[in-house]
C-alpha cells in the first residue's frame, strides 16, 4: 500500500471512532501526498463539519467535487450546510445536482423541498416530496414537509391528510406530531393541536416547535399564563427570535404586565426593527401610564406617554398608512392635555391632527376619535 493511501486508511479509522483533530491530519497528509485523491478531500470536509468547521468543510468538498463531480454525498452534504446557513439559492442547486447523480436520493429531495419551501417554492417542495415518497413511501420526513408546504399554500385540509398519515407511519415521532398539530390548529381543532403537542414534548421535551406551535394555540385560547410560559420555556432553548419575544410580550400585555411586556418588545426591536413591534411597545407604555394615572406611585406616567407617543412617530415613519399607530398617537397626546401631564397647546394641535389623518385612512374610526377631540376643546 503506497503512502497516501495509508494515510487516508488511518485517517478513515480516525473519523470511524470520532476523533476528529487526527482524522483532519492524517487526511491532511493523504492530501499532500496526493491531492487527486477526491474521497480523501470529501472525508476531511466530513471531519471538518463534526468539528464545527463549515466554511472548511465546504472548501474541502468543493475541492473533492473539482476532482469527481459524480459524489453525491459531497452534493448532499454542501448542499445541507448552506441549507443551514440560508444559503437556499446554492443549497437547492447541490442537491439537485445530487439528485441528477443519483435520482432516487429520498434525502436529498426531502432536503430540497424543505430549501424550496423557504424560498416559497411551495409547488416545487410538494413534488419533490412526492418523488422522494415514491422510492421510500415510509419517509416520515418526506410526509412532515408535505404537510408544511401544503400548509404554507393555503392548502389545510391536504396538511391534515399529510399530518395523519405521518402520525400512522411513526406514532410517537415529534416531527410527525407536531406536524399534525399545526394541521388541527389551522384547521380550528384546537384540543387536537394541544394533544399533539403535548405528546411530541412528552417524546422531545425540548423539541422547540411543539413548544413554539404550543404557545401560539395557547394565545389563541386566551391562555395567556400558559402561553407565557411556553414562551419562557423557547427563551430557555435558545430561540431568541422576534417571533418568540413578540408572542411573549403580547401575552404580557393580557395578563396586565406592561413592565414586562415593554422589555420583551425591546428586545425584539433590538433584533429587528418594524412598525408592528413600535406600536405594540407603544401600546404597552400608555397601558403602564394608566396605571399612573390611577394613581400608581411607582409609574412615571408623562415619561411613559411621551415615551409611546415617539414609539408612534416610529411606527408612522416606517408605515406611514398605519391609522392605528396615527390614532393612539392621537390618544396619547390628549392624554397629556386632558391629564394635565403637561401638554401644550401644539400637544393639543397635534392629536387633533393625527385623528384627522386616522380617520382619512380609515372613516369607520370616527366615532371614538370625534369624543375625544370634543373632550380636547
Amino acid at each position: 500500500m503506497d503512502e497516501a493511501s495509508a494515510a487516508f486508511d488511518r485517517g478513515q479509522a480516525h473519523l470511524d471512532r470520532d476523533e476528529y483533530a487526527a482524522a483532519i491530519a492524517e487526511l491532511t497528509r493523504a492530501i499532500e501526498l496526493d491531492a487527486s485523491r477526491a474521497r480523501a478531500w470529501y472525508k476531511r470536509g466530513v471531519a471538518r463539519c463534526l468539528t464545527g468547521d463549515a466554511d472548511g468543510a465546504i472548501a474541502d468538498w468543493s475541492a473533492a467535487l473539482e476532482r469527481d463531480a459524480a459524489l453525491v454525498d459531497a452534493w448532499f452534504n454542501r448542499g445541507t450546510v448552506r441549507l443551514g446557513r440560508g444559503e437556499l439559492d446554492a443549497a437547492i442547486a447541490d442537491f439537485t445536482r445530487a439528485i441528477e447523480c443519483d435520482p432516487a436520493n429520498a434525502d436529498a429531495l426531502i432536503n430540497r423541498a424543505a430549501a424550496r419551501r423557504r424560498t416559497r417554492d411551495f409547488a416545487g417542495a410538494i413534488a419533490d416530496c412526492d418523488r422522494a415518497l415514491e422510492g421510500a413511501p415510509s419517509r416520515v420526513e418526506a410526509v412532515v414537509n408535505r404537510a408544511a408546504a401544503r400548509r404554507d399554500a393555503g392548502d389545510l385540509a391536504g396538511a391534515l391528510v399529510d399530518g395523519n398519515q405521518a402520525v400512522r407511519l411513526a406514532p410517537d415521532d415529534p416531527q410527525a406530531l407536531s406536524a399534525r398539530g399545526a394541521a388541527r390548529s389551522d384547521t380550528g381543532d384546537l384540543d387536537g393541536a394541544i394533544a399533539d403537542f403535548n405528546r411530541a414534548l412528552d417524546a422531545q421535551p425540548g423539541f422547540a416547535e411543539a413548544v413554539a406551535n404550543r404557545a401560539l394555540v395557547r394565545s389563541r385560547r386566551g391562555e395567556w399564563k400558559e402561553a407565557v410560559a411556553d414562551y419562557t420555556r423557547l427563551l430557555e432553548l435558545g430561540v431568541r427570535d422576534v417571533d418568540t419575544l413578540d408572542g411573549r410580550g403580547a401575552a404580557f400585555a393580557n395578563l396586565g404586565d406592561a413592565d414586562s411586556a415593554v422589555a420583551d418588545y425591546a428586545a425584539a426591536l433590538a433584533i429587528a426593527p418594524s412598525a408592528p413591534l413600535y406600536y405594540k411597545r407603544g401600546c404597552c407604555l400608555a397601558q403602564r401610564a394608566n396605571r399612573g394615572i390611577g394613581g400608581d406611585p411607582a409609574v412615571r406616567t408623562a415619561d411613559d406617554v411621551r415615551a409611546g407617543i415617539e414609539d408612534m412617530n416610529r411606527a408612522i415613519e416606517l408605515r406611514p398608512d398605519y391609522m392605528e399607530a396615527w390614532r393612539n398617537r392621537g390618544v396619547l397626546r390628549a392624554v397629556l392635555v386632558i391629564n394635565g401631564l403637561g401638554g401644550t397647546e401644539d400637544d393639543r394641535a397635534a392629536a387633533r391632527a393625527d385623528f384627522r389623518r386616522a380617520i382619512d385612512l380609515d372613516p369607520t374610526a370616527g366615532g371614538e376619535l370625534l369624543d375625544f377631540m370634543e373632550r380636547l376643546g
